[in-house]
């Protein structure tokens, strides 16, 4: 029987942890792979609890058939767990062939490991290639790694946890909702209750929609659990905002779509968030625009038609599940509705603009 074990305190574990596990059981055609998770370093405090992290691991993995999980290391009373160690117990509990999943990170490395010269007799060490991380042909050679290549895109616990690139099964992402953990600290300094959950209710439809419609989940998830990242800022610090970087538009447009600008710009300058169709959509969630991206009109759909709002949006959900182009069309026109019926004004430029654009000819 083939064993490979792939070490890590996955916090969190992420798309690209799942993506290296399924490469490495295939490419060297073993029976399972086992997780083995560590211990949080004593150098790296962080404030995820292994409970979280093994909850996180067991959500992440229950669909993968030959994936499990050993909480040797985890339950462990020793100070410091040495892969020495574990391997060795590993041995004890059963006879099988063990191959030990490391990065090149970790291959730069890997002659200052504790009983190294050991350890290679016990084990198969196989890496992965990582960005900006150079091959230690030595390393290699002396412990006869054996490498494989696999396409981690910018998959990393660092970018899930700052929010950079959330990159995790949409268990997991729920998961970090339910228990606020990570990127929810700085999240909850802006918007809280029912602002909070109505948004966490938004990046999950906008995942689901854009699943379907060939659009990243993971962007489109972003964008709404921050669309309304300004909505419960002062209304005077909004109004400030325009009068300085809108001023052209500011007095045509009612104070209460203020936030969508302020939004945007928090997003960039306080998340660090970069992408400029994430930006493109929180800027005109609530108005709509010309020429509106299939992200922009997943996010102005989908904060309209959230479980959450109070009515059975079901038939619109599922006219964007087949086709955000036209579901979008059909939220548009149910929303001038609801405007209308309430009274409610719908006259300034960036709603007429997409008005004009999406539905003149209807």
């Amino acid at each position: 029987m083939k064993t490979i074990i792939f070490g890590g305190s996955f916090d969190p574990i992420h798309n690209g942890h799942l993506l290296i596990a399924s490469k490495a059981k295939e490419e060297f055609k073993a029976d399972r792979v086992v997780f083995l998770l560590a211990k949080q370093a004593r150098w790296k405090k962080t404030k995820t609890s292994d409970l979280d992290r093994l909850n996180m691991l067991k959500e992440a993995i229950k669909d993968y058939n030959g994936f499990e999980i050993s909480t040797l290391e985890l339950n462990s009373k020793q100070e410091v767990n040495y892969t020495y160690d574990s391997i060795k117990a590993f041995k004890k509990q059963r006879n099988e062939e063990l191959y030990f999943l490391i990065g090149f990170d970790q291959l730069e490395k890997l002659n200052l490991w504790y009983k190294i010269d050991e350890l290679s007799k016990m084990v198969h060490f196989i890496s992965f290639a990582r960005p900006n991380y150079s091959l230690n042909t030595n390393n290699i050679n002396k412990y006869h790694v054996q490498v494989f290549n696999v396409n981690l895109s910018n998959a990393s616990s660092t970018n899930v946890r700052s929010l950079q690139y959330a990159d995790c099964p949409l268990s997991v992402l729920n998961y970090i909702e339910e228990h606020k953990l990570y990127y929810f600290e700085k999240i909850q300094t802006y918007i809280k209750d029912h602002r909070l959950s109505h948004s966490i209710s938004v990046a999950n439809v906008c995942y689901q929609i854009a699943l379907r419609n060939n659009v990243d989940p993971i962007v489109a998830y972003t964008a709404g659990l921050l669309h309304d990242i300004a909505k419960q800022k002062p209304i005077e610090e909004q109004e400030e905002f325009m009068k300085v970087n809108y001023p052209s538009i500011y007095k045509s447009i009612p104070k209460a779509l203020y936030h969508q600008f302020l939004g945007a710009d928090i997003v960039e300058k306080e998340f660090h968030i970069l992408n400029s169709e994430i930006l493109d959509a929180i800027i005109c969630h609530a108005t709509g625009a010309s020429n509106m991206s299939k992200l922009s009109k997943i996010l102005y759909a989908a904060d309209k038609i959230e479980p959450t709002r109070g009515y059975d949006s079901t038939s619109l959900i599922n006219k964007c599940y087949d086709n955000i182009d036209e579901g979008f069309k059909e939220v548009l026109k149910e929303n001038i509705i609801y405007f209308q019926e309430n009274n409610i004004s719908y006259d300034n430029p960036l709603t007429t603009s997409c008005i004009n654009s999406y539905l003149r000819k209807d």
